[in-house]
């Protein structure tokens, strides 16, 4: 371990707050009850190691505080253990308060006997960052655990079914994951085929939250994330309110998308083939809406 900043205050070991995995991981502040405001510059080093083309160092990152979540960090390398280069840093801010994330820095262009190191540094006044699970590939790229982008939902009016639901989209993430998994108020996990970019979930009226991931071989990615850069999605499903919008005929179509999600390209609804459609349009109001139909 290196205090750069002088402080007296580095890396330690916890047990007294959730690891990602286990009982333990590493912390380091930025705030001291006792002190006050940090400016640390703490590495975590690594024994020597040998790296080749490909290598990488993953880690697992959280802060522990929801209201002050922005540390930042990165990973550094030394080929003497004392004088170190970061080549890689984030910032915990961009992400979710008090969930854990992985972060994957690329080191196999320093080949030979090398040292790495976690360093927490350029922050001041949050509170702690954690770090668990870290890991060196040697010459074994991982694949990237991508989030599917893009989540999108509204309720929709089923004609067939002559009910409401929540209609969710996204899209496809750079790998098609094996299956995603959906999270609906944290209460209950839908799976669905890996090869799908939408899916279509029945519901009664209240409240919804919605949660995405994209589940590949090893591992299972973020949250996906909306087109305003949230990790989450909240539909108030209230037939009351919405039935007598829904009611309307749509009188101009705007888009149409198969069960797959996948955009048609005509929007002329009297030459599709027979199947299940969403379709969005226009009423005659003036209103936006959507509706499942079948032909």
């Amino acid at each position: 371990m290196i205090d750069a900043d002088g402080d007296g205050n580095n890396w330690d070991l916890t047990h007294y707050v959730p690891a990602h995995t286990g009982a333990n991981s590493m912390y380091s502040y930025s705030y001291d009850n006792a002190v006050g405001a940090l400016t640390p510059d703490n590495y975590m080093v690594t024994p020597m190691v040998e790296l080749v083309p490909g290598s990488t160092l993953s880690l697992w990152a959280s802060t522990q505080d929801v209201n002050f979540p922005a540390e930042h960090f990165g990973v550094a390398v030394s080929a003497d253990g004392e004088n170190f280069t970061t080549i890689a840093e984030w910032d915990l801010t961009a992400k979710v308060a008090g969930e854990w994330h992985e972060y994957i820095a690329y080191v196999g262009d320093y080949e030979g006997d090398m040292y790495l190191a976690i360093r927490h540094f350029n922050c001041t006044n949050q509170f702690m960052i954690k770090v668990d699970d870290v890991t060196l590939y040697v010459g074994d790229v991982p694949e990237p655990c991508y989030a599917p982008p893009n989540l999108t939902g509204e309720v929709v009016y089923d004609d067939e079914a002559a009910s409401y639901g929540v209609q969710l989209s996204w899209d496809m993430p750079e790998n098609q994951p094996l299956y995603y998994n959906l999270y609906v108020n944290d209460t209950e996990i839908i799976e669905i085929e890996g090869g799908l970019t939408s899916y279509f979930d029945m519901r009664e009226d209240g409240t919804y939250i919605y949660r995405l991931t994209a589940v590949y071989e090893g591992c299972e990615s973020d949250y996906a994330l909306t087109p305003d850069g949230n990790d989450y999605l909240e539909i108030i499903v209230d037939t009351e309110s919405v039935g007598e919008l829904y009611a309307e005929e749509i009188v101009t179509v705007t888009a149409v998308y198969n069960v797959n999600g996948q955009r048609i390209g005509s929007v002329a609804v009297e030459d599709l083939p027979k199947g299940v459609y969403i379709v969005q349009g226009v009423t005659e109001n003036g209103k936006t809406i959507a509706k499942k139909i079948v032909k």
